[in-house]
């Protein structure tokens, strides 16, 4: 795991995709997509729809997205749907 260097510094991104637990958030999970692609936003939308509050969507091309996605792989990534992790100031892919 990497640790977040993007939004505050502690894995907080607006609470969205957040799993709390004792009143804490726990984890936050992202489901990344290319809002580009009409099949990817289709997709990613019903995912949505399905996950509820236990996971966001967030454009690839938005920059929250970005951050998350340098902090999970370092080595690089594609324009491709990806699960994010945050956990406790920590970033995985999933």
């Amino acid at each position: 795991m990497a640790t977040i260097v993007g939004g505050n510094g502690n894995g907080d991104y607006g609470g969205i995709g957040a799993v709390s637990e004792g009143g804490r958030v726990a984890m936050e999970r992202y489901l990344v997509f290319d809002s580009g692609c009409r099949v990817c936003t289709r997709l990613a939308e019903t995912v949505q729809r399905v996950a509820d509050d236990r996971l966001s969507t967030l454009s690839i091309h938005d920059a929250r997205a970005k951050t998350l996605l340098d902090q999970a792989y370092p080595g690089g990534w594609l324009p491709a749907p990806y699960l994010v992790i945050a956990e406790r100031g920590r970033v995985r892919g999933g």
